[in-house]
Order: structure tokens, then C-alpha cells, then sequence
């Protein structure tokens, strides 16, 4: 009798041992998407891999990509020329203000004050681009 019963009991064995490993496996993968939400939150990463693209493929043509060819003396290339502004005199961010920061209500293109920004149409930040600066400058613009 005894013998016939191993074998069940080594199968219930390895179907916890499976179920348990399934389960560590579920909350390393939840943990890792957790970390990797928080860093995707992080305003460092947000410049890194969001803010600098949408300026390198949007606005350093125009803002840095030839220095002698700036125009509106405005460079957009580094955080002392973002905070130097341009020809006006005016920092084009406000640290943690983006509804006050010229450089991100050029971009929305709904504030007479600042020419819209890229100045051609089919070139206009998406809603996702214009989220990610906003978040920027509310952070600080690090």
C-alpha cells in the first residue's frame, strides 16, 4: 500500500514546487514592472529618453544644431540655455511652472504671446510629447 502512494505524493511535490515557483516568478515580474513604472515616472529618465529626443528631432534644428545659425538666440542644447532663454531676455522654463514656461506654451500653440513652436504644422508636439515636457518642467527640468 505504501508503495503505490509514493508516486502520488511525489507528484503533489512537484506541483507545489511548480505552483510556488509560478507564484515567485508572478511577483518578480510584478516587482520588476513596478520598478520599472517608477523609473519611467522619474524626471531624469523622462529628459533622458523623452524631453531630449522630442528637442533633438523638434527644435535643434532651429536651437542648437549649428551654433552660429541659433535663431532667436535661443539654445535649446543645454539646461543654461533653456534657462537663459532667448532674444526676449526670458528664461524659456520656469522651474516647476510649465503653464508659465515659454518653451512649453510655444509647444501647446494656443498662447498669442509665444509663436507656435515647431513653427510648421505637421511638425506639432503629440499629446504624449507635450505631456512629457509639461512633466519635465513641473519637476524641475533636471
Amino acid at each position: 500500500m505504501l508503495w503505490s502512494l509514493q508516486p502520488l505524493k511525489h507528484r503533489a511535490m512537484k506541483t507545489i514546487a511548480g505552483i510556488l515557483l509560478f507564484l515567485l516568478n508572478s511577483s518578480l515580474v510584478r516587482a520588476d514592472e513596478n520598478d520599472r513604472q517608477a523609473l519611467r515616472q522619474d524626471p531624469e529618465y523622462i529628459f533622458a529618453f523623452q524631453v531630449h529626443r522630442i528637442l533633438t528631432k523638434k527644435c535643434f534644428a532651429c536651437h542648437g544644431s549649428e551654433p552660429d545659425e541659433i535663431e532667436g538666440e535661443l539654445n535649446l542644447t543645454t539646461r543654461e540655455g533653456l534657462l537663459q532663454g532667448g532674444a526676449t531676455g526670458e528664461s524659456s522654463i520656469i522651474i516647476g511652472r510649465p503653464e508659465d514656461s515659454p518653451l512649453y506654451l510655444a509647444t501647446l500653440r494656443e498662447n498669442d504671446l509665444w509663436a507656435a513652436m515647431p513653427p510648421k504644422e505637421s511638425e506639432r508636439l503629440t499629446r504624449e510629447e507635450l505631456r512629457f515636457v509639461r512633466q519635465w518642467i513641473a519637476a524641475d527640468a533636471p
